[in-house]
């Protein structure tokens, strides 16, 4: 806390203070009591330096609040990358990328549990458009990510 009234720490400086903490075994309400940090804030940089690409992000610059979307987001290589070059080129843009990606999660994971509904009733899902094929079987539109434009 001295630190960072004397001289003005980074968001890197400021999460690597709380990692160390929470290494010595001080908990994050602790931390964030010791440090006048927000206990939402504490959490937020313990999940980023968990995380080694979310970490590398914080220690290249981005913001605390970026490389915990970063971290938000792990395992997924593309999004990451998306939100990588967001901040880079265009960092007012981060916040909408990230609310877009997350979308298209929850899109992806709504699809996902419609398709297995209509599978486990016998159903077979395929992408093309059978009106282009002459078919007049029964069928129902099915908007899956292939048909997606957004």
């Amino acid at each position: 806390m001295e630190n960072d009234q004397r001289q003005s720490l980074t968001d890197n400086d400021r999460a690597e203070a709380f990692y160390q903490l929470s290494l010595l075994g001080v908990s994050a309400t602790q931390i964030a009591r010791k440090t006048g940090a927000k206990k939402a804030t504490v959490d937020a940089a313990l999940k980023v330096r968990a995380d080694d690409t979310a970490s590398a992000a914080l220690a290249q610059g981005m913001t605390l609040d970026m490389a915990a979307v970063i971290e938000e987001f792990s395992g997924d290589a593309d999004a990451i990358t998306k939100l990588e070059t967001t901040a880079v080129q265009n960092p007012q843009s981060f916040d909408h990328t990230a609310q877009r990606l997350r979308d298209d999660r929850t899109r992806a994971d709504l699809m996902a549990e419609a398709a297995a509904t209509v599978t486990a009733q016998g159903l077979k899902i395929v992408d093309e458009d059978l009106n282009y094929y002459d078919y007049k079987g029964t069928m129902a539109p099915y908007p899956g990510p292939a048909h997606h434009r957004g």
